[in-house]
């Protein structure tokens, strides 16, 4: 697994999943509950219609489900997006990849919802964005299941499990098609209610619009039907919700809830916390993708204050995600407390090579040497004219996801990646500026000028 999957699948989740929200809210479901069907408008103004219907002897996907579906895209994306579509993987792994805890408490939770993941199939008509279109597609989050059990009958935390995503999915995760969630704050919402209503509201609040919302209003019964809530009375509703705002208000996340009119016609209007009020979590969450534990990203964040840690944090990630070996946390921590250790005297930033030592924790390395600049560009030659047109374009535009992050949306990435595959941009180019922007500071302009390109301006 390269390094710069690591951090690219540290707690993403697929655009399209996100601002949908198939997976319901609510921790309990009636035997009954076999099937749902929602038509929504979009922020855009996109009218679509959605449906899940599951077989006679499961349920639909709810609750921890959405903790798993998220991990499983992660382990994916870890895996540098296989071109069989399929990711291999233990309980114990998927678990930590949700972000659950380990402990044991969820094996069994896990493999429930593995297998209603796999039972139900979902529709989304003309709900679906391939990179070029609004498409309808069909599928199961899970389209193959196989789980080596080594000759028993009962599944261990360490049996090797095996997943074949759908195709419409792993494209999307392929293409670089995902935005970031908050871990820390993930972290501290422990019911998982919280942190359903989050990544839906989420996805709402930066994928579902032209740019970062201040706040989302809606009406309490389609709200209802949007959280896959099968209670439609207005009293139930709001009941249910309840406990996830108070956690999302708690940790900051919503500014303020309110709730205006009578009975179903009832509007929820969400006020989101200015963005500044989340900045130090994606920083810790930047870190700890990058492997530096949290009291140590504390003591980083409070030596250097939170902008420079992340002006250099951007440095050590390029490095990485160019790096031909491996470049653990002990690269990452030592760069950050001393970057010019690791730069040339005009400044240019040098990737080290590294020998793994042969531990049971491969991630701690041994810094040997550096190579030449004219190395490094020789090695990054190569590597780009290796690559076929798609990747390079996947490639850049992840790469542009990387450092532009938020500053563009999730419309902006869509046309970027046409543009590159018409031609109209160059790939390398793209991938070039986002890092001379990184390293300069000047992510802020480069953006907006790369957003006018996009829109003709």
């Amino acid at each position: 697994m390269s390094q710069k999957s690591q951090m690219l699948s540290f707690r993403s989740e697929e655009v399209n999943l996100a601002l949908n929200g198939i997976v319901g809210l609510q921790n309990r479901v009636k035997p009954s509950h076999r099937s749902w069907t929602d038509t929504l408008s979009l922020p855009t103004g996109r009218v679509i219609t959605l449906r899940c219907v599951t077989t006679e002897d499961q349920v639909v996907p709810h609750g921890l489900d959405n903790d798993f579906q998220a991990g499983l895209q992660n382990l994916f994306l870890a895996q540098d997006c296989p071109q069989n579509n399929r990711v291999a993987f233990t309980m114990h792994a998927l678990i930590q990849a949700s972000g659950l805890d380990s402990g044991g408490r969820y094996y069994d939770k896990g493999m429930e919802a593995l297998q209603r993941m796999k039972a139900a199939t979902f529709s989304f008509e003309g709900g679906w964005h391939d990179g070029t279109d609004w498409v309808t597609v069909q599928f199961s989050l899970i389209e193959r299941l196989v789980i080596r059990q080594r000759q028993r009958a009962e599944v261990h935390a360490g049996d090797l499990i095996e997943v074949q995503l759908p195709s419409e999915l792993a494209e999307s995760l392929r293409r670089g098609y995902v935005k970031t969630l908050n871990a820390e704050l993930l972290r501290k919402l422990k019911q998982p209610s919280a942190r359903t209503l989050y990544r839906l509201l989420d996805g709402i609040r930066y994928a579902g619009s032209p740019g970062p919302m201040d706040s989302f209003t809606v009406n309490l019964e389609d709200w209802g039907r949007r959280c896959r809530l099968f209670d439609a009375r207005s009293h139930r509703i709001r009941e249910t919700l309840e406990p996830a705002h108070d956690a999302l208000l708690e940790t900051r996340y919503l500014q303020e809830v309110s709730f205006e009119g009578r009975g179903l016609a009832q509007q929820v209007r969400y006020v989101f916390s200015p963005t500044q009020d989340v900045e130090a979590p994606q920083l810790m969450t930047r870190l700890e993708a990058a492997g530096v534990v949290p009291k140590v990203a504390r003591d980083l964040i409070s030596l250097f204050g939170p902008l420079e840690v992340a002006r250099r944090l951007t440095e050590v990630e390029l490095i990485r995600s160019t790096s031909r070996t491996p470049l653990g946390v002990g690269f990452v921590v030592k760069f950050i407390r001393n970057p010019e250790t690791y730069s040339s005297p005009a400044g240019a930033t040098k990737t080290p090579q590294v020998k793994a030592q042969k531990t049971l924790q491969p991630s701690l390395l041994t810094l040997m040497s550096e190579p030449t600049e004219d190395d490094l560009k020789s090695q990054a030659e190569q590597q780009w004219a290796a690559m076929t047109p798609a990747r390079q374009r996947a490639d850049a535009v992840k790469s542009a996801r990387l450092m532009y992050h938020a500053r563009l949306t999730a419309s902006d990435y869509d046309e970027l990646a046409r543009r590159i595959e018409a031609g109209e941009l160059d790939a390398l180019a793209v991938r070039a500026e986002a890092a001379r922007a990184a390293a300069a500071g000047t992510l802020d302009s480069s953006a907006s000028a790369l957003r006018s390109r996009l829109k003709g301006n």
